[in-house]
């Protein structure tokens, strides 16, 4: 998959989480989101 479209994905994820439960994460640093991201799917074998 195209990083663009993981970013745009990822993006789209914490608009969601935002809009849904009121966390607002979409300022925090684009590679660690990824990175906690890729460790959590691993953990839980996503």
């Amino acid at each position: 998959m195209s990083t663009k479209i993981e970013d745009i994905e990822l993006r789209l994820l914490l608009e969601a989480i935002f809009h849904k439960y009121g966390y607002d994460f979409r300022n925090y640093s684009m590679a660690s989101l990824k990175r906690r991201l890729l460790q959590a799917c691993e953990e839980f074998k996503c």
